[in-house]
């Protein structure tokens, strides 16, 4: 699915799928026709553009004409955990983002994300929620304490992506 970086008007939207297709689909110079539109698999194209005042309309509106879909790589720290007290939730809540492998975040990514306390020389419990479904790419971890004093970190964990340790932060 493509994305647009900022949203556009139904018009527009229109303009834009009408505009997609005749770029999609063509006949080469001999005369053969090509159809893009069908294709399963990613790959990169190029066509000559003839007429550029067809889109100027949408590369002002938008900072992209087209994005590829986003394929989730690794995961991100969003919001950090900070320092709190023993048994205190960690606030504000942690975020962790599913991101591609150009550092943006995958909006359409739900995958289970797992917390665990990555240094801990106290043997300290992590409580609370520690596995939520990302929604639009970020898992957020509301309520999240720690029963022991001590300098820690969290380790993001998912299936088949690239885990994340957040920053070291104390609780007292």
């Amino acid at each position: 699915m493509a994305q647009l970086r900022r949203s556009l008007t139904d018009a527009q939207k229109a303009k834009l799928a009408t505009l997609r297709a005749q770029i999609l689909r063509g006949t080469y110079a001999d005369g053969t026709p090509f159809d893009f539109t069908v294709c399963t698999t990613p790959f990169l194209y190029s066509a000559v553009i003839t007429d550029v005042s067809l889109l100027a309309p949408y590369i002002a509106n938008t900072d992209y004409l087209f994005a590829a879909p986003s394929v989730p790589a690794k995961l991100s720290v969003s919001v950090q955990p900070v320092g709190t007290r023993v048994g205190a939730a960690i606030s504000p809540p942690v975020r962790i983002a599913i991101v591609d492998a150009a550092g943006n975040v995958v909006t359409t990514a739900t995958t289970v994300v797992s917390l665990n306390l990555g240094i801990n020389r106290t043997w300290a419990k992590l409580r609370g929620v520690t596995s939520v479904a990302a929604v639009a790419g970020i898992a957020t971890f509301p309520g999240l304490s720690i029963d022991k004093p001590g300098a820690y970190t969290l380790r993001a964990t998912a299936t088949g992506l690239q885990t994340v340790d957040s920053a070291p932060f104390q609780v007292k």
